[in-house]
């Protein structure tokens, strides 16, 4: 039985106050000396409490790499030791901070991201920001910049034309809580929590975060990455459109090695639904990159 252990880190958010990021860890004893890590990351309403089949999997098929999961600040476990969360918006960079600091206490020299949803982003930032350290990431299902415009119909057209309003912020912040109150009526936020006001305040501000943060622009500036940038989406994806995906994958540039995976039968929970499938998928890509 493979060990995966709760693990906790203190970090410092702009140099304000202090943090304990929580999460799960898995130490190999044939990691070397170069402390080789799988790294993942949490979607928006998500948590790594709900990935422990997937973690051990990845343990598992993977013995050469430690594991390491965490909540970012927003989030699960992080969220429930956080008393206050006072800004506006948590954004994309204020988390890739947090992660490089749990890389410096865990002295990792090589690591592979994870990212699903909304942590495809902070992984895409993750990337720009380590990339001494990077040597390849996997976007789950990720956040891709304006995804809604993808959507059929009405809807679409409704998220294209307010993609150009000069007033988009200001309105998604005023329209989120009412649109997350409606989906936690609806039961489309993850039922294995309980939504307090508290992590709906929570949600809304990890939202305005990533909504401002170009995907694009971010897959433009990515550096050299030994084991590459690979996509693994559901067929079943209810959430981003794959056209959103596949627009993004061509996008990507040509030095880079790069992948796109499509599973039939899979939605948009990959990590939590489909542990051995996520699992799987990320042994080929390390053993094959």
């Amino acid at each position: 039985m493979l060990d995966i252990q709760p693990v906790a880190y203190n970090v410092s958010i702009q140099d304000k106050f202090s943090l304990e990021v929580c999460g799960f860890k898995h130490k190999s004893s044939q990691a070397g000396e170069k402390n080789k890590t799988i790294f993942v990351l949490p979607g928006l309403d998500d948590s790594v409490s709900y990935y422990q089949a997937m973690l051990g999997l990845l343990a598992e098929h993977n013995p050469t790499w430690n594991v390491i999961a965490v909540d970012l600040r927003g989030q699960g476990l992080t969220l429930n030791k956080e008393r206050k969360i006072s800004q506006m918006k948590i954004k994309i960079e204020e988390q890739t901070k947090i992660v490089a600091q749990v890389f410096e206490q865990e002295k990792i020299q090589e690591c592979f991201v994870i990212g699903l949803s909304y942590a495809g982003a902070v992984t895409l930032q993750l990337a720009r920001e380590n990339k001494e350290i990077i040597q390849g990431i996997g976007l789950i299902a990720p956040y891709v910049t304006n995804f809604k415009s993808f959507k059929r119909g009405f809807t679409g057209l409704y998220y294209t034309m307010l993609d150009k309003h000069p007033a988009k912020g200001l309105i998604s912040m005023m329209s989120l809580p009412f649109y997350f109150q409606m989906a936690k009526y609806e039961h489309r936020l993850n039922l294995n929590k309980n939504w307090t006001s508290k992590e709906m305040n929570a949600l809304t501000k990890l939202t305005l975060g990533v909504l401002e943060y170009n995907t694009e622009e971010a897959v433009d500036d990515l550096g050299e990455l030994p084991l590459g940038i690979h996509l693994l989406c559901g067929f079943d994806d209810r959430v981003i459109p794959i056209s959103a995906h596949k627009k993004f994958y061509h996008n990507i540039p040509e030095h880079l090695h790069k992948t796109f995976s499509l599973e039939e039968g899979v939605g948009h929970r990959i990590f939590e639904r489909h542990p051995a499938i996520a699992a799987d998928w990320v042994h080929r890509v390390l053993h094959s990159a």
